[in-house]
């Protein structure tokens, strides 16, 4: 299956807001002042307010999900905290699987195509309400991401073998389930299914399960034995939960995967490490097995 990217071209004002969209959320790793990141968004909702992407209650939208963010990390009461979380979270759900919320009209860049043969079709999505949360998380949060190359290395050292036992684990069981089928294949869809995939989900739903939930009950456990080892199965539960409209199998290896991106983080106490895991085991799936899921 060839993908032609001379479609962007037809929707360059659609382009150029994912485009600032991505930007917004990449500079985080540049620099974390709220003007930087909230500079690129600002363009990115303009563009997208003309290329009808967002009308407005989409823009409330954004500043009530932007708000709950804030206080979630900065406010002193830690009723404030947790009522602002708690809300942070629902309105997650309502946008990402339920897209319940009014106001976006997210570019339906492919639809119904084939990935691999025996498989259920597939729909591709460059969702403007989901990628917020990463964006609002990270930026407002004290999740420290990595800034020299001598932390990434130190790392990645502790990343890799973590992802080669959620790579070898969950895709055997996923066979076991009956869920997919060795797939071996590369087309040209990827890099444009890779940076969505990277940009607008993995970094999403880290910064949610695990910046978020994961770090958040870990604090409050903290003089608990075993505190951080309930808020890693706590965040993973949740994370397998919410891809429910996949299917039992689905959540079970959802959750499963989600041990793994926990435990990633809570090895290495980077967030980066949780979106590597996560992106590699999504690639891995692309590429080497049936892609989205077996039809049958």
């Amino acid at each position: 299956m060839l993908f032609d990217y001379a479609i962007l071209l037809n929707f360059k004002l659609n382009l150029i807001a994912y485009i600032f969209l991505s930007i917004a959320i990449s500079s985080l790793w540049f620099n974390k002042k709220p003007i930087i990141f909230g500079g690129f968004l600002f363009v990115a909702i303009v563009l997208a307010w003309f290329a009808n992407i967002l009308q407005w209650p989409a823009l409330l939208f954004i500043m009530v999900v932007a708000s709950g963010c804030y206080f979630t990390f900065n406010a002193k009461s830690i009723y404030i905290k947790v009522v602002c979380g708690g809300m942070v979270f629902i309105l997650s759900i309502l946008v990402s699987p339920l897209h319940k919320i009014p106001g976006f009209q997210n570019w339906l860049l492919v639809k119904e195509i084939f990935i691999s043969k025996d498989a259920i079709p597939y729909r591709l999505f460059l969702n403007f309400d989901h990628p917020l949360f990463g964006l609002f998380i990270l930026g407002f949060s004290s999740v420290p991401l990595l800034k020299t190359k001598t932390k990434w290395l130190a790392m990645l050292k502790k990343t890799i073998p973590i992802t080669i036992m959620g790579v070898l684990l969950v895709y055997c069981l996923a066979m076991l389930l009956g869920y997919v089928r060795y797939d071996l294949k590369l087309n040209s869809f990827f890099i444009i299914w890779a940076l969505n995939n990277l940009l607008f989900t993995c970094i999403a739903e880290e910064a949610l399960f695990r910046g978020l939930i994961q770090g958040s009950v870990s604090i409050a456990l903290k003089s608990c034995r075993g505190g951080n080892y309930l808020a890693l199965v706590l965040a993973s539960v949740l994370f397998g939960i919410k891809h429910y409209q996949g299917g039992t199998n689905y959540i079970i290896l959802a959750s499963v995967a989600g041990l793994f991106y926990g435990y990633a983080y809570q090895k290495t106490k980077r967030i980066e490490s949780s979106i590597i895991t996560h992106f590699v085991l999504n690639a891995v799936h692309f590429i080497g097995f049936t892609y989205p899921a077996l039809a049958s």
